[in-house]
């Protein structure tokens, strides 16, 4: 009896240790997924920043500032472009260059690395672009594009802007997403969010050119490298590892007084606990195994009114399920989600517009969608602020969920440009969403708290894709170019593309 009992104890204590053993495991995946979806997340907020710095210098290349080039009128060029974006979008270095590619004028004395670079070269043949750079030993983010000057003609000339990667650029990628961010030139930190995660990227940095994640004084990450022609940069992104440890550190907790109970009683009642302990920690180590596996949703059962460590264990383990669950939800939003409407981001509208062009062949049904466009946001950038521009954005983006079906798809596509897939809808009816979103603007002025006489209009492209016909890309292009029709006929307007034959 007497060996009948120790035996039961031994392996009920390496039944608790292959349970410990596997659920840490089991945390320690959960802990590398959710700081790669960290590392994801940041290089989309980063990707946005830096759309947003290409798309000011497209604002600033207007047609109406190409003579004032010609002439070389300095004045005027520093007033209404390089003093005005400087001010408004705080950025470190703004210049306009002549056809020649030499400095016209500029905020700040213009590196020679920048007017040979290639992004200045694009200008130059009418394409904008931008690119990351480093001078003086700090990093950069620079964008340059055309003055364009109508008709086909040639550039008038180049805007070029640039960002300093310095800490209140690291607190803005840090601000938009759940992580810490750092930027690393070579060896050295040019930005951080928190220099609490100073030691992580030391870790780094100590081993460049391996990947992988990595973890450092309470916290983990991982490193993504900058496309940066003959420097070593990168940026690191951390995530606190508090959750996780402070996870484990219950789990051992449970486990020891779990086993502790164990043994206490294992001597008068081994084979009923055997039966009462062996099978809910099994229950455990699977359910770990499945939610490190990517079945958020898997739970133990627990009793409601049982008060001992194992279901005390289970319920801990459900509750760190639960906060996994949101963790990662949080991330897959912020992933697929524009930070200030809320609505969907450019990448996974056309992951949409894939799967409903599909679904809309396979059931033989049109589609149709619609690419949105307010007119003039510049000038309320211009005279009432950022802020109020990111107001108006956000009342529009409400005004057009307000006016179509559950299940259509709103997105913003770009800026201050919205696309919207109509499934199962023919030219008429997205004729009709086209009017009434575009009818709708005229309430967005008074509802995002612009002046009384202030006005915000929208021109609208529309088009209706056949069963099999255009592909996500040739759907999105013709829409496009309703959209640009609607511009050039005089804006506060709908054109509608190529109809269905």
């Amino acid at each position: 009896m007497v060996g009948v009992l120790l035996a039961a104890v031994l392996a009920l204590c390496a039944q608790f240790v292959i349970s410990y053993l596997a659920t840490t495991s089991s945390l320690d995946r959960l802990e590398s997924a959710r700081t790669t979806a960290g590392l994801a997340v940041a290089t989309n907020v980063l990707a946005d920043h830096r759309a947003a710095l290409e798309l000011l210098a497209v604002d600033a290349g207007l047609p109406e500032v190409a003579p004032h080039v010609a002439a070389r009128d300095v004045p005027w060029l520093r007033r209404q472009v390089v003093e005005r974006l400087s001010r408004v979008h705080r950025l470190d270095l703004v210049a306009v260059l002549g056809r020649d590619g030499a400095a016209v004028t500029s905020s700040a004395p213009v590196p020679a690395t920048v007017l040979s670079s290639p992004v200045v070269r694009d200008a130059a043949h009418g394409v904008a672009s931008s690119q990351w750079a480093t001078w003086n030993g700090r990093l950069w983010l620079v964008a340059a594009a055309p003055i364009t000057t109508g008709a086909g003609a040639p550039p008038a000339g180049t805007v070029v802007v640039a960002k300093v990667i310095d800490d209140s650029f690291a607190a803005a990628i840090e601000k938009a997403t759940v992580s810490q961010v750092a930027f690393v030139l070579g060896r050295d930190v040019v930005a951080v969010s928190d220099r609490a995660i100073l030691p992580l990227v030391a870790a780094f940095n100590a081993a460049p050119a391996t990947p992988g994640i990595r973890a450092a004084q309470g916290y983990s990450g991982a490193r993504r490298a900058l496309p940066l022609a003959g420097s070593q940069a990168g940026m690191v992104a951390a995530e606190a590892r508090t959750p996780i440890v402070a996870a484990q550190r219950e789990l051992l907790r449970g486990t020891a007084l779990a086993a502790a109970g164990a043994l206490a009683v294992a001597v008068v009642i081994g084979v009923i606990l055997a039966g009462q302990l062996v099978r809910p920690l099994s229950s455990l180590r699977v359910a770990a195994h499945a939610l490190a596996s990517g079945d958020l949703e898997r739970r133990v059962a627990v009793s409601p009114v049982k008060r001992d460590e194992v279901n005390d264990l289970g319920k801990a383990f459900n509750d760190m399920a639960d906060q996994v669950s949101g963790a990662q939800e949080t991330l897959r939003q912020a992933a697929i989600r524009d930070g200030l409407t809320g609505l969907l981001n450019q990448r996974e509208f056309f992951s949409r517009l894939a799967q409903e062009i599909a679904r809309a062949d396979r059931g033989g049904r049109p589609l149709s969608m619609l690419m949105i466009d307010l007119d003039r946001l510049k000038p309320v950038n211009d005279t009432f602020g950022h802020l109020q521009g990111d107001a108006v954005l956000t009342e529009v983006a409400r005004m057009i969920e307000g006016n179509v079906r559950e299940g259509d798809v709103v997105a913003r596509y770009a800026g201050d440009e919205f696309a919207v897939i109509l499934p199962n809808a023919d030219a008429r009816h997205a004729l009709a969403v086209g009017q009434r979103v575009r009818a709708g603007s005229a309430g967005v002025a008074s509802a995002s708290g612009l002046s009384a006489g202030e006005t915000v209009t929208l021109s609208v492209g529309v088009v209706t894709r056949p069963v099999g016909a255009w592909d996500p890309n040739r759907t999105v292009e013709l829409a496009d170019e309703a959209l640009y029709r609607a511009k050039h006929a005089g804006r506060d307007r709908v054109e509608v593309g190529p109809q269905p034959t």
